[in-house]
């Protein structure tokens, strides 16, 4: 119940996020979309197996303001090990901090939580808290057919998540980093080519990440990358981590 309730909460947000209240008000926010498929190799408990995760996100930045938001959610099911469906979902704010040599960084706090079936917990174990963290984007030039490449980082940190499973709660750290290649395919339109040389950052996320600055006008993107993440539950179930490429497409509007 409380997984559908979520479900419908993102749905509603990205539907409403996504309808042109007014033409100025689209005009001056940009919004992306962004589908991602995870294959994670998973550790823990004694234990290990693999997690096929499809990665919903829609972030949002509004032109000349530095602030930025972020919603994401991630879902799959368990291949080997104990089994069972594991589930992620946060929620960000992000500050745009500046940038030099083409390269952005942005401060960003969220909320989130992360959800998994562990060896000793058939019930499952779920972490959740409070997070920081930076992104940093390097935009490579745009070609003269107006698509182009950026290198993208980024690192959260979970200082003190509550953990709680059947064998118990407690608290403990988690860790969550990604370093992914983005591709913009050129514009379709000539406005749009002259509109994307003109552009200095890339808006499109990876995953688990904030919209950047004000993007080029090519409004489609293929992301290739690689995430690692590790969750210390406590006595709610050891240590577990998650590694593995990613890659998926993106759309900005």
């Amino acid at each position: 119940m409380r997984l559908r309730w979520i479900t419908l909460v993102f749905c509603g947000v990205l539907v409403l996020g996504l309808f042109p209240a007014a033409a100025a008000q689209m005009k001056a926010t940009h919004q992306t979309v962004q589908i991602l498929y995870w294959p994670a190799s998973v550790s823990g408990g004694g234990s290990s197996w693999t997690t096929g995760y499809w990665d919903l996100e829609y972030g949002t930045v509004k032109a000349n303001t530095p602030l930025g938001y972020h919603l994401h959610f991630a879902t799959g099911s368990q291949s080997g090990g104990p089994g069972g469906t594991s589930t992620f979902w946060d929620v960000e704010a992000s500050y745009l901090l500046g940038g030099a040599r083409d390269i952005s960084t942005r401060a960003k706090l969220g909320y989130g939580s992360f959800g998994w079936t562990a060896p000793g917990a058939p019930a499952g174990v779920t972490s959740t808290g409070f997070s920081a963290g930076f992104n940093a984007v390097k935009t490579l030039p745009v070609t003269s057919s107006g698509g182009g490449l950026s290198l993208q980082a980024a690192f959260n940190w979970y200082p003190s998540n509550s953990s709680r499973s059947s064998t118990g709660s407690s608290t403990g750290a988690v860790t969550d980093w990604t370093i992914a290649l983005l591709y913009k395919f050129p514009p379709r339109t000539m406005a749009a080519m002259l509109s994307a040389n003109d552009a200095t950052s890339t808006s499109v996320s990876t995953i688990q990440q904030p919209i950047w600055g004000d993007p080029p006008a090519s409004d489609w993107g293929a992301v290739l990358g690689i995430r690692g993440l590790t969750a210390d539950a406590g006595t709610a179930a050891s240590v577990y981590n998650w590694s593995g490429l990613f890659f998926g497409m993106s759309k900005t509007f």
